[in-house]
């Protein structure tokens, strides 16, 4: 009987052994798509799945891994402005986009004027400056350009809303050039200003 035990055992370490090289070896040629770090088949998982699939249809691509990070950063942003998955998921495509989303209806349109344009290129160049990327610098950073440009704080928050989420709704302006970043908000105020 122990010999039995102990040859069953061997057997199944080195099965175990086999199929580890195997995985081991195919390993690097298998594309691996991670949606979320929610365990597979719960309900977080799923509801990850449903809106990050909304979010690839409306871009008409995947979201690549900066999109991915600026979605898991914006979430808490956005959660409290979406009544559903599907709002949710609509409500986050701008995180997801590379670049200038696009501008989303005619109220949001009326924002980019030939003068808010001209304006937010000198923001873009004004933001050359901010050293910590977070949302109280910047807060400060747009006040100053205000300040600086003679013009209300409203006449630079609602274009460059505009130019970075495409919409006159968002979270807070502040918070979303921080979540969004330095490069990206340049690109994206550089394409709205030229």
């Amino acid at each position: 009987m122990k010999k039995y035990l102990a040859s069953a055992f061997l057997i199944i370490g080195l099965v175990a052994a086999a199929t580890s090289a195997s995985a081991q070896a195919t390993y690097p040629t298998r594309t691996i798509k991670v949606l979320c770090g929610f365990p597979p088949g719960s309900s977080l998982d799923a509801v990850t799945r449903i809106y990050a699939a909304r979010i690839e249809k409306a871009l008409g691509r995947a979201v690549d891994a900066a999109g991915l990070v600026r979605i898991e950063r914006g979430m808490n942003g956005v959660k409290p402005r979406s009544r559903t998955v599907i709002e949710l998921a609509d409500n986050l495509v701008f995180y997801a986009s590379d670049g200038a989303p696009p501008i989303a209806d005619d109220k949001a349109r009326a924002q980019i004027t030939t003068d808010s344009k001209a304006l937010l290129a000198r923001l873009a160049t004004a933001f050359e400056g901010v050293a910590d990327w977070s949302e109280k610098p910047l807060e400060d950073a747009v006040r100053r350009f205000a300040e600086t440009e003679n013009v209300k704080l409203g006449q630079v928050a609602q274009p460059l809303r505009v130019a970075l989420t495409g919409s006159t709704a968002s979270p807070g302006i502040f918070e979303v050039v921080a979540i969004l970043g330095s490069a990206e908000s340049k690109k994206r105020l550089l394409a709205a200003g030229g």
